[in-house]
């Protein structure tokens, strides 16, 4: 989650969840891939989500459900 902390305007954007094993060791767990897109009426910026990668060995964690409701937070900041 250290990337949502980190401000970046530009599009296309890589938001990656890494698991902190120790302090000298981090593992990328998922990748979310967002780019702009252009709104099909009057609502404002719009986003599309090109691809949600969560690691095998990690997956049924709910760490999916977890990187996407974190990414969602920070598009809307």
């Amino acid at each position: 989650m250290r990337s949502l902390n980190v401000k970046n305007d530009y599009f296309p954007m890589n938001i990656v969840l890494i698991k902190d094993s120790d302090k000298d060791k981090s593992t990328v767990i998922g990748h979310c891939r967002v780019s702009a897109i252009r709104a099909p009426d009057a609502h404002g910026p719009a986003v599309f989500l090109e691809s949600v990668v969560i690691a095998p060995e990690e997956r049924g964690k709910g760490l999916g459900r977890l990187l996407l409701a974190e990414v969602e937070n920070y598009l809307k900041k």
